[in-house]
């Protein structure tokens, strides 16, 4: 059967439950309709379908797992947990559900019980970078320096990897006071960071504004400036270091070392376009660090790229206004305002950040590109 998008939705989507249909069908209706909610990219409505078809058949491993993930995917973390608790109850159970358990132990400090369901994760693709990120911060947790280190040896033997683990001794040690130990990782994580990944940036240069070496943390970020000139982040930590304020320490406790972890191979996953489980991760990553704006400006990215445009306004507006990354995230959403049928709206917000900072061009490029694409060419042009 071939169907327009709204008409397969609305036959698939009928209260199967009726006099004419006995409940097989209406489960069947549920299960047509989460596929085709999934295929359109409308998780939440693909989670609530696969919850009601679960109600029918609760203990169908691909309905558990599909249902975990979208629940995940789109926030729902306190919805997800009974699912995975109910796929990793009966062996060999799986990764992505034990990560959602073992951030619940973090959260409550169990990190017992955190690192033994961390040893048990399998040690080969993807899970095999996510494990020793997650060992080394549940040993973390335990107060135990060097089996951090140790897990992390594992991660740095991977190729591409190394920088991540210098990285995460860095703040591990950091965290647990090795002064030594974290500066000696932050000068090797700041000299293999040839991509200036931006979290790298602010956390070496926080630590050198801490230990007192402000020249340091100045030539840190001015070398990501030279490579980003447009970005904004910067900007405010050289003029916050200008003033004499001294920088907060980015990742302050282990269930945020946790959350970076998830985001930093969340990130990667994102640039391959494996937005799925990247989703998954980066809503772990908030669940453990709530005002995480990085990551809140991940999902608002993967919901941008996976056609959500609704869902990625809400994601970008929910990123604190007083962040660095705010106005990318103001843009952007009004850049989708746009997109969503709303140029009004798109139009006055951009005109009110082009006079925000009227030494910025990107609020005017934008907006001359959303009245192009409403014909108003004079308009453009004048923008």
């Amino acid at each position: 059967f071939f169907f327009k998008q709204k008409t397969a939705y609305e036959i698939v989507s009928r209260d199967w439950s009726s006099d004419v249909c006995s409940s097989d069908l209406s489960s069947a209706g549920d299960y047509l309709a989460a596929r085709h909610a999934q295929a359109t990219q409308d998780t939440a409505r693909a989670a609530d379908l696969y919850t009601r078809t679960l109600a029918d058949d609760p203990d169908n491993p691909e309905l558990l797992r599909r249902t975990f993930q979208l629940m995940v995917g789109a926030g729902r973390i306190d919805d997800a947990l009974p699912i995975a608790r109910r796929i990793n109850a009966t062996p060999p159970g799986a990764a992505l559900p034990a990560l959602a358990l073992i951030t619940e132990d973090a959260r409550a400090r169990r990190y017992d019980d955190a690192l033994a369901k961390a040893n048990k994760l399998p040690n080969d693709g993807l899970v095999a970078f996510l494990r020793p990120l997650v060992l080394a911060w549940a040993e973390a947790g335990r107060g135990n320096k060097r089996n951090a280190e140790k897990a992390l040896d594992e991660l740095s033997a991977k190729a591409g990897f190394e920088l991540f683990a210098a990285f995460h001794v860095a703040l591990i040690d950091d965290l647990l006071g090795d002064r030594a130990g974290a500066q000696a990782a932050y000068d090797a994580a700041v000299a293999g960071n040839k991509a200036q990944f931006v979290r790298i940036t602010e956390a070496a240069g926080a630590f050198y504004e801490r230990i007192g070496d402000g020249e340091r943390a100045r030539q840190v970020y001015r070398s990501y400036e030279r490579a980003h000139p447009d970005t904004l982040v910067m900007k405010a930590a050289l003029a916050r270091l200008d003033a004499g304020s001294l920088a907060p320490r980015p990742v302050s406790s282990i269930d945020a070392g946790l959350a970076e972890g998830y985001f930093d191979i969340a990130s990667l996953l994102h640039q391959e376009r494996i937005d799925d489980v990247a989703l998954i991760l980066t809503q772990l990553a908030l669940r453990l660090q709530p005002d995480f704006n990085m990551a809140r400006l991940l999902v608002a990215d993967i919901y941008e790229t996976e056609g959500h445009l609704e869902s990625a306004i809400a994601a970008y507006e929910s990123i604190d206004p007083r962040a660095p990354i705010a106005w990318s995230a103001r843009l952007r959403t009004a850049v989708l305002f746009a997109e969503v049928d709303q140029v009004a709206a798109a139009v006055k917000r951009l005109e009110a950040m082009a006079e925000e900072r009227p030494e910025r061009s990107d609020a005017l490029v934008a907006l001359g590109d959303v009245l192009r694409g409403a014909e108003r060419f004079p308009d453009a042009a004048a923008a």
